[in-house]
């Protein structure tokens, strides 16, 4: 989570159905926070079936786009971490 971009913290609050307004470094904090609570998640948990289809869609785009490449470089590693 330390190397999350604002896109994957977006990514993981509108998965989760929390609020997903702010910028990078408030976004990766309020992921920390619900990462880091010992009582678990405070906001409900997935979403509209309709927004977890999009969800999963991206995702898949997003590995077919890396499973095609001809080779792994050190920037594609980076950016699945």
């Amino acid at each position: 989570m330390n190397k999350w971009t604002k896109v994957h913290s977006h990514g993981w609050l509108a998965v989760q159905g929390l609020d997903m307004k702010g910028n990078a470094e408030e976004l990766h904090s309020c992921v920390k926070e619900y990462i880091e609570c010992p009582k678990g998640l405070k906001g409900p948990q997935g979403g509209e079936v309709a927004n977890v289809h999009a969800v999963l869609i991206t995702a898949l785009k997003a590995m077919v786009s890396q499973l095609m490449c001809q080779s792994i470089t050190n920037a594609h590693v980076d950016k699945v971490d």
